[in-house]
Formats: C-alpha cells, structure tokens, sequence
C-alpha cells in the first residue's frame, strides 16, 4: 500500500511541474510579444487617435518602453475599468496599463509592479458647491462604475450620493447635463476634461484630495519572474531619464495637463 501512495505521489508530481512551474514571462518570450490591457478614452493616460487610428498616451508610452526592455513586442488592448483585472485573468491581456491604483483591494486580485505614476484623486465641481471635505457628503457625485474609486468613495463617504458611469465622455455629460454636481477621478483626467468644457468658467477643482496613491502595473497572481522584469525595466527607464521624458511629453508645462513631476518610479 505504501508503495503504491509513492507511486501515486510520483505520477502525480510529473503531471504539475508543466503548469505549476510555468511562468507568464515564459510564455511571453517564446511568442515575442506582451498584450497590455489600456484605457482609449481617459487623456493623457490613453485616447484614441482618429487620425492613426491608434490609442495614445502616457500608459501607451510606458508600455512600449517596458516591453522593449523586456526584448517583447507590445499589443495594446482597450479595456475599461469595470472589466480589466477580469480580461486580466482570463488571460484575454498580460498586463494592465489603466490607471490601476496601487491599494490594497487591488493587491488582492493582482500582483503590482513599481508605481510608474503618483495619483492624486480630486473633484472638479461647480463652483461653491465643495468646500469642505463635509460637502463631499452633501453634494451629487458622478464616478468611474466598478473600479477601486468608486468602492473607496462608498467606504469613505456612505451618505454621498453616488451617479456612477463607464468612462470619461459619460462622466463628462452628467456633469455639463446637470445630472450630478461634480465628478471625482484621477486630477489629470478631470484637467483634460476641464480643459475641453466649453463654459469652464463655471468649474473648479477644491484643493480637497480624496486620496493620494501610485498607479502601478498589474500581472495575474504569482507570477514572481514577470513582476522582476518588469520592476527591471522600470527603473531602467527611470535611470536612464527616458521615464521623465515621457512625463514631460504628457503632463509637462506646455501641455494640456501640466502636473509637476514629484516622484521617482522604483521609490513606490
């Protein structure tokens, strides 16, 4: 009986070591190409361009910038924010380049990467009607539907009344429609979407963050060797200054979201 527990056990043992041992990067390397999961509909992080036909922005830069370290290929897909960790574990995607905040509730579903972009999360809001971090209890909120964001808002204000939406265009109509008061997303999203509001004279953004975190990359659990690669070529980005070239293409003084730059990649 013993015999046949160990033989079992052996058999058993040259079945796993295939998939047990397998590793994304692996995979990767032997197809030369990584798919990274983008956002098409959230500047200057990812916007489609009608002109290429291609989606462009700073998560877009990145991403070719990591998977040429990494001797890969990149493939962007569009994703959205209520859908992307599951395209991300149904293998539809290798890794999420879209805003994914770097919290604890998402560590849970993911493994992340080095924080490649500091957030902070603010309102923009008629003007007036937040004054205070009490008024976020008060006044109609539109945010991103399923995403970290809008359980962070839920936990941190229960009273407020949440209007929740897809993406970017739908967070901007319920604020210009009147339908919510103000909306709440990352601060370089809503200056993109200030600075295309044709009566902006009638907004403001309070100086009220609602939190301050990293946006770093997610890759499917476990997954140790990918995860070291890509923290790799992230601080080889940053150290060789291409990372900062990268911030000022997007967020610089002469663009449309100028955002001083105050942190350093493989330091979060």
């Amino acid at each position: 009986m013993k015999s046949l527990y160990c033989a079992c056990l052996l058999a058993a043992s040259m079945l796993m070591p295939t998939q047990a041992l397998a590793d994304d990067l692996d995979q990767l390397r032997s197809k030369g190409e990584i798919v990274i999961g983008v956002k098409d509909s959230s500047p200057p992080f990812g916007e489609f361009n009608p002109k290429t036909k291609t989606v462009m922005g700073y998560d877009i830069d990145m991403g070719v910038a990591v998977a040429k370290r990494m001797g890969l290929k990149p493939v962007f897909k569009t994703v959205e924010t209520g859908n992307r960790v599951q395209l991300l574990l149904d293998r539809k995607i290798d890794l999420i380049m879209a805003s994914l905040g770097k919290t604890p509730d998402v560590a849970k579903q993911v493994d992340l990467s080095y924080g490649y972009f500091m957030n902070q999360t603010k309102a923009l809001a008629l003007k007036g009607v937040i004054r205070s971090y009490d008024d976020y209890y008060t006044v109609s909120i539109g945010v991103t539907a399923g995403g970290p964001l809008e359980k962070l808002m839920r936990k941190q204000f229960p009273s407020a009344e949440l209007v929740t939406a897809p993406d970017k265009p739908e967070l901007t109509a319920m604020l210009t429609s009147g339908k919510v008061q103000s909306i709440v997303a990352a601060e370089a999203l809503l200056i993109s979407i200030w600075n295309e509001l044709p009566n902006k004279q009638r907004y403001e953004m309070p100086d009220y963050p609602i939190n301050v975190n990293p946006i770093a990359i997610g890759m499917r659990k476990g997954e140790t060797k990918l995860r070291t690669a890509i923290n790799r070529a992230l601080t080889e980005i940053e150290d060789s200054g291409e990372a900062e070239r990268i911030y000022e293409r997007w967020f610089g003084a002469n663009t449309a979201t100028p955002i001083p730059r105050t942190f350093r990649i493989n330091r979060y």
